[in-house]
């Protein structure tokens, strides 16, 4: 195990350094001064110059590149263009938000999901079976940016029921979560379907049921443990699209999240406050992904860290 973990931190070196370059030079790409931004276009060219070589931005783009990775590798992200406050400060502060709504995201996916795929394969064919197909693609069709303002019209403004934004009331999440999950909720529901159909067909769960094993103890307990084999990989994968969903859905309902927090960095130009949530959310997708892995050799005795 622990050299199998090993193998994996050290793939994920190469990927955290391709992705950081990558953002780098995109960033630098975007039209736009975050010196004018900041102080303004009225400003004196003089203050212009004085303020630009206290961020370092007076550089080239390659000694600037150096310049981050060298602070990046003593631990330091830098400090935002704007607010002169460190990076690392500001993630803390928004890094829960975003674990929070992600975290019930997929509760609720996961409650939808595996409850309508399993009914949905023991009755082939019925009407549960169509409508949960078709409710599924439903939810890989609409798009988050048009869900997430249909149920704040829906649920805040008409009903008055649920709060409209933020993070404050209690079911605050409830919204966000929803919008965010909807789509996880679908592709997840098909996948169960499709894995517990196959497992059906074993062996094994024929033997049960002609031992007189009672039906509810089959499906829980023979079908449901083994057909979640690709359904745990899937949701790994889907962690990514999760936390991209994420930055559209916060920007929506005004969650305080890291989401929230890249978007208003790009619009201002904010560099290391940008590079800091790429690497945070690139940080989270790979650990997630470790995790399942873990996860499915205790689903499944017969796989070992060797055969990873």
């Amino acid at each position: 195990m622990i050299r199998y973990l090993f193998k994996r931190i050290l793939f994920l070196i190469p990927i955290l350094f391709a992705v950081l370059s990558l953002v780098f030079f995109l960033i630098h790409l975007v039209p736009g001064d975050p010196v004018d931004l900041i102080l303004g276009e009225q400003a004196l060219p003089a203050d212009r110059e004085q303020f630009r070589k206290a961020l370092h931005l007076d550089l080239p783009l390659g000694r600037q590149y150096l310049y981050f990775f060298t602070n990046l590798f003593s631990g330091n992200l830098g400090q935002s263009l704007f607010d002169r406050r460190p990076v690392v400060q500001l993630l803390l502060e928004r890094y829960p938000a975003t674990v929070e709504l992600a975290f019930f995201s997929m509760v609720i996916a996961l409650l939808i999901a595996i409850p309508l795929g399993v009914t949905a394969a023991v009755r082939k064919g019925s009407v549960w079976d169509q409508g949960s197909m078709l409710g599924g693609l439903l939810g890989i069709s609409i798009p988050h940016f048009w869900l997430g303002p249909l149920l704040v019209l829906l649920f805040s403004v008409q009903l008055d029921l649920l709060p409209l934004s933020g993070r404050d009331e209690f079911w605050s999440f409830l919204l966000p979560a929803f919008t965010l999950g909807s789509g996880m909720a679908a592709i997840l529901t098909r996948m169960t379907r499709s894995s517990m159909l196959e497992t059906l067909r074993e062996e094994y769960v024929r033997t049960a049921r002609a031992k007189g094993v009672p039906e509810f103890r089959v499906i829980l307990k023979h079908t449901l443990r083994n057909a979640l084999h690709p359904v745990v990989t899937v949701i790994g994968l889907q962690v990514g699209a999760l936390l991209a969903g994420a930055i559209v859905t916060e920007k929506i309902f005004a969650w305080p999240g890291v989401g929230s927090l890249l978007i208003q960095s790009i619009e201002r130009r904010d560099f290391p406050v940008v590079q800091g949530c790429i690497l945070t959310i690139a940080l989270t997708y790979t650990v997630v992904n470790l995790l399942t892995d873990l996860i499915y050799t205790k689903l499944d005795p017969r796989i070992r860290f060797e055969k990873i």
